[in-house]
């Protein structure tokens, strides 16, 4: 059984072995007592831990098993990615926003691109309406219900990557869609750029050769989408809102750091109502912006700007992390 699933993970991604060592441990998913049985001193040495069971259920609760183990160990700490293939049912519970629930710290869902997904599929079908179709040189010119799985995986991957080329022109997706949103020339180049790279990378990765003519069946491709054709960044701003309700917001980050405990009186209003202002008056100066205060959350002036942030102005904090999460914890 091992053997077939190590086949079926290399067969899937040809060239993962040149990426990482494959062990395996086989052993029953969902019997704690089994999760027990694995040694502390494999668990610390993993920096990622990665579930992938055929249902998003069994996911969660091998997740949530693996994390109870987890926190009863010394130094393995190591956050748990689960996915979940649908952003319905299940997977909205686990979708946190303001003023919802969140799912237990360090478990990680990913994989919620189904839509997401389909949506760029059909933009791109409608971009390409006057190419026809055929299996052996382009089988993605179909319909997402007939589309080929690996085709499939190649929007999600898509899709997955949508948040890391907005981080990297300071932009997030929001459910305010009440005004509209432009790139500048600069931002769709920026993407463009990012997205074709990203492209060509899973390409290759996935076994795909250089030709003069794509065939599909041979994993044979001209890489002959030039990162200049930026209609599709251009578009997605419009995608988003009118097929899955969502808007781009651009992000304005503040970063403070300053005295320790021992040089910094903890109980001195005046500096608490100091820098109360100041951050109302920057979130006052870009109401379009999604305001983030960053903290490393350091004794100190750095707990005190980040406590203010967050119980005062109402901010997402976002907290930059060198130690393991359960110091933290008491803050």
């Amino acid at each position: 059984m091992v053997a077939q699933k190590i086949q079926e993970l290399t067969s899937l991604h040809p060239n993962i072995e040149t990426l990482c060592e494959i062990d395996q441990i086989e052993m029953p998913y969902l019997l704690p007592l089994q999760l027990d049985a694995i040694s502390s001193d494999i668990l610390s040495t993993v920096t990622e831990h990665v579930v992938c069971l055929p249902k998003d259920g069994q996911n969660l609760e091998l997740a949530l098993m693996l994390r109870a183990l987890l926190i009863e160990r010394q130094g393995c700490n190591a956050p748990i990615n689960f996915r979940v293939q649908r952003s319905t049912g299940l997977a909205k519970l686990l979708e946190a926003t303001e003023n919802e629930p969140e799912i237990p710290d360090g478990i990680l869902p990913f994989g919620m691109l189904d839509e997401l997904a389909q949506a760029m599929h059909e933009e791109y079908l409608a971009r390409l309406s006057n190419i026809s179709s055929h299996d052996r040189l382009n089988s993605s010119l179909k319909a997402w219900q007939t589309l080929p799985e690996p085709q499939r995986k190649s929007s999600r991957l898509q899709a997955d990557h949508l948040a890391a080329k907005l981080r990297a022109i300071n932009c997030r997706t929001t459910k305010n869609v009440n005004k509209p949103f432009k790139f500048t020339h600069a931002e769709a180049e920026i993407l463009a750029k990012m997205e074709h790279n990203r492209w060509r990378a899973n390409a290759r990765y996935a076994g795909w050769k250089l030709g003069s003519a794509r065939i599909d069946g041979a994993k044979i491709n001209p890489y002959n989408i030039p990162w200049e054709a930026i209609e599709a960044i251009i578009a997605l701003p419009e995608m988003l809102s009118s097929r899955l309700g969502l808007g781009i917001q651009r992000e304005f980050y503040i970063g403070v750091t300053g005295h320790r405990v021992d040089k910094l009186d903890r109980q001195d209003v005046r500096l608490e109502t100091d820098i109360e202002q100041v951050l109302e008056k920057i979130v006052n100066q870009h109401p379009e912006r999604k305001v983030i205060p960053v903290s490393p959350l350091a004794g100190g002036a750095d707990r005190m700007f980040a406590k203010l942030a967050m119980d005062k102005i109402d901010l997402a904090l976002h907290a930059v992390l060198p130690l393991p999460y359960e110091l933290y914890q008491p803050y």
